[in-house]
């Protein structure tokens, strides 16, 4: 080794004049010296491909063009940075793979920004939209690669910013769904606002939490079934005092010919009075007659004849005063019965006031509970850290839940603007990043949250399921064919026995549902008979018969006021429940009704057939309205979802179709 060179002099800095201070020396420390920052890209496997360094002490975001033809990065220092990249996005083969220390490319384009930035997507290959510190959506469009420019007067940016302040905007993979994030600092709720790109224009708003719509969805439902009822007891108000006036008019009536009675049994009373005393005076003239017989035989002879005529109006008289006493006793026992009906009617409507009291406090209470609702949802309740698309048809997004405080991940169908699912995640998700890579892991994911041994609780088969309204217990359906029909109820929580019925059919239950507001329990059979049970009591409160073949299924009506079976025979029968009779008989079937729901709050029910279609009847008219189909194969079971908007059937061969109601076209199959 070369012996060391002495280093040269360094000179001493002059020392400065108390009185000049322009002179005062600048300690090197005191100016800022950027620090190194490295972008990364990688494969999915952690794989880096490529390293691009830049003199930043950090870079809060990155996003891709379209086409993966550019990328743009935001530093600390609110300057924007641009790498061009071959089509498609492959990294130019110039560099080698990073070993200690990561190497880089060609200098970046670069653009200064005015503004601090909060969140940064690709509307395009050139066009970036950015949100500002001031919360507002920007537009800047690269005119050349070095080149950018702020669009003052762009649509999107104009309708995002025109809907209140923006803290963070996401687009989906297609570049034709954007969404924009509001965080209000006063209440700590979040709202999200979806965006149709294409068109500049709000698609709608996601506004409430998933228990809220429920709550919300509940109370509604609660609130027209009350309504219902309660219309319904005013009718039946109604009908009681036009029975009541009816009757009122009997009495009346009855009054009125006990009355004509009397007066006819009067008169015949005094002709018959008039005949005896007619009577008496002629015998006492008889008689005096007779005392002068060799005197007045004539007379006597005419007196004797005379005497037939008035004897036979007498009877007469006697006959007619007899049919007068029983009309008489017949109006007295007619207003007896009248007035014991008119007490009945009077009873009977002042049960109904009463009850229609009652339901008017139930439904005031249920008003009142759905306002209080209103007004306590008014404002959006999930609060969220993270959002991002997740594919082309979801949005998810984090948030902390309000009272266990846990994290939870939430997805939004972008067609319906509705919560689809959500699920607990075990930390905190703080950048797009990792909702990402997150979204990915539990997209799909389901576990199993309890099991329940069927043995231990029914005899044969679970073939029926029910959850009443509340979720807190579930009634199983089973019997062994043609020896009984079983129901078992049990809780939900743990599973245990509440009840159970072994012969509550004489063969195997098919079909149960509780009734929207929880009051009823109805279970179909291979018997060909639909019961309903107190849903307390578990008691049989009404039979329906009239099915000549198995009942296959059932479904209540939103008001609950009336239930749907379907049947073998190939009918559909509609039954009211406080008359406790088929209304209305569905046809045209042609073969077995397999299963069958109402949609939504509306009276149209969907049915499922062994022929492999999926028909809608209006159950007031019994028409068919539309129809889905015909599937390769026999279908066993539909339901609707609750907005009314879709219906999903599936059946033989293992596929679940969605419809939209609406337009009829098959919007899914799930194999």
């Amino acid at each position: 080794p070369s012996p060391p060179v002495p280093s040269p002099p360094v000179p001493s800095p002059p020392v400065p004049s108390p009185t000049d201070p322009s002179s005062v020396p600048v300690s090197p420390a005191a100016v800022p010296v950027p620090q190194s920052c490295v972008v990364k890209i990688t494969k999915k496997d952690g794989t880096v491909l490529h390293s691009l360094g830049i003199a930043e002490s950090a870079v809060p975001f990155g996003v891709w063009s379209p086409s993966n033809g550019r990328l743009f990065a935001l530093g600390a220092s609110n300057l924007l940075y641009s790498w061009e990249f071959s089509p498609g996005g492959s990294v130019p083969p110039t560099t080698t793979p990073p070993t200690t220390t990561p190497p880089t490319t060609t200098p970046p384009t670069t653009t200064q920004l005015p503004n601090s930035i909060l969140s940064l997507v690709a509307l395009d290959e050139t066009t970036l939209m950015m949100v500002t510190a001031d919360r507002k959506a920007v537009v800047w469009q690269f005119k050349t690669p070095a080149n950018a420019e702020l669009v003052p007067d762009h649509p999107l940016a104009t309708a995002i910013n025109g809907a209140g302040p923006v803290d963070v905007v996401r687009i989906s993979p297609d570049r034709l769904m954007a969404c924009s994030v509001v965080q209000d600092a006063a209440t700590g709720t979040t709202s999200l606002k979806l965006w149709n790109v294409t068109q500049a224009k709000l698609a709608g708003a996601f506004e409430r939490d998933r228990k809220d719509q429920l709550a919300m969805l509940n109370s509604d439902r609660e609130l027209r079934r009350n309504q219902a009822t309660l219309e319904r007891s005013k009718a039946l108000v109604a009908d009681n005092e036009k029975v009541l006036l009816a009757e009122q008019a009997a009495v009346k009536a009855a009054q009125t010919s006990q009355e004509k009675a009397a007066e006819v049994l009067a008169a015949k009373e005094k002709e018959m009075q008039a005949a005896v005393q007619g009577i008496a005076d002629h015998e006492k003239s008889m008689a005096e007659t007779k005392l002068a017989m060799d005197a007045a035989m004539l007379k006597l002879t005419q007196l004797t004849t005379e005497l037939e005529p008035k004897k036979k109006a007498l009877t007469e008289l006697e006959k007619q005063s007899a049919e007068s006493k029983s009309m008489l006793e017949n109006a007295k026992q007619s207003l007896t019965g009248t007035e014991e009906n008119q007490k009945a009617a009077v009873i009977k409507l002042e049960e109904r006031k009463q009850n229609v009291e009652k339901q008017n406090e139930v439904l005031t209470a249920v008003q009142v509970k759905n306002a209080s609702l209103k007004t306590a949802h008014a404002a959006v309740r999930f609060s969220m850290q993270s959002v991002t698309f997740s594919g082309r048809d979801k949005i998810a997004a984090t948030r902390v839940a309000e009272k266990t405080l846990t994290n939870v991940l939430d997805f939004f169908s972008v067609e319906t603007l509705e919560r689809v699912d959500s699920r607990s995640v075990a930390q905190p998700i703080t950048s797009a990043a990792e909702l990402a890579a997150m979204v990915q892991d539990v997209r799909n994911s389901w576990q199993q949250e309890s099991k329940m041994d069927s043995p231990s609780i029914v005899m044969d088969r679970a073939i029926a399921l029910a959850f009443s309204p509340d979720g807190a217990t579930l009634a199983i359906g089973s019997g062994l064919a043609s020896r009984n029909g079983q129901l078992a109820i049990v809780k939900v929580a743990d599973g245990s026995m509440i009840a159970t019925m072994p012969d509550l059919h004489s063969d195997t239950i098919f079909g149960l549902a509780y009734s929207p507001d929880g009051r009823w329990l109805a279970s179909c059979g291979a018997d060909k008979m639909t019961k309903l049970l107190n849903a307390q009591t578990f008691e049989i409160a009404k039979l329906f018969e009239g099915h000549t073949h198995h009942v296959l299924g059932l479904a209540w009506q939103e008001d609950a006021n009336r239930l749907a079976t379907a049947s073998s025979d190939t009918t559909v029968k509609i039954w009211d429940i406080e008359k406790g009779e088929s209304i209305k008989t569905i046809t045209g079937f042609g073969t077995e009704v397999t299963s069958l729901a109402f949609i939504g709050s509306t009276a149209d029910t969907v049915s499922s057939t062994m022929n492999n279609l999926v028909r809608i009847h209006d159950s007031n008219t019994g028409k068919q309205n539309k129809q889905f189909g015909p599937t390769a194969d026999s279908l066993y079971s539909v339901v609707a979802s609750p907005n009314g908007k879709y219906i999903v059937a599936t059946g033989q061969e293992g596929i679940a179709r969605v419809w939209n109601v609406e337009d009829g076209k098959l919007v899914a199959e799930w194999k």
